[in-house]
């Protein structure tokens, strides 16, 4: 006897959660229908940065931010929100990891080996851009302020 109430019981919140499984469809169809846009998909923030030498924009949504080509089409996505420089994390580029850094509107993408990287995943410039010698460090301050300077100027 108490089984068998159990066995009603247990049936009968199953029929409630499918009901309510059903409500949420419902408004998803309806919000869908009426241009609602789910909160993970509103752009947070969006704009232009510079990466591997090319001016591209980026849209950040809740959790990820996309970067585009100068013709629009997504060559990059990166777990997280770019919205505070300076910024750094892992990215995955080409099914490999790398390291990325965000500075005053200049994406960084590195490899494993501190070497700087293309969408693509391969090795782009002069390398060594991540080792502590003074012309390696001179170089990277020479591109963040010549990117600083090109920034100010679009504004």
């Amino acid at each position: 006897m108490k089984a068998e109430q159990e066995l009603i019981d247990e049936r009968e919140r199953y029929r409630e959660d499918l009901d309510q499984a059903d409500s949420r469809k419902q408004l998803m169809v309806n919000a869908n229908e009426q241009g609602y846009i789910a909160i993970e998909d509103r752009i947070i923030e969006q704009g232009y940065l510079m990466f591997n030498a090319e001016q591209c924009s980026f849209k950040v949504y809740m959790g990820r931010t996309f970067i585009y080509d100068a013709f629009g089409a997504k060559i990059l996505t990166i777990d997280d929100e770019l919205t505070d420089a300076p910024q750094s994390g892992k990215v995955i580029v080409n099914q490999v990891e790398a390291t990325y850094e965000f500075i005053e509107n200049l994406l960084i993408i590195k490899n494993s080996q501190g070497q700087l990287i293309d969408e693509e995943g391969k090795v782009v410039g002069a390398g060594g851009v991540n080792s502590t010698d003074s012309q390696s460090q001179d170089l990277k301050q020479r591109i963040v302020l010549k990117y600083r300077f090109i920034f100010l100027m679009m504004k």
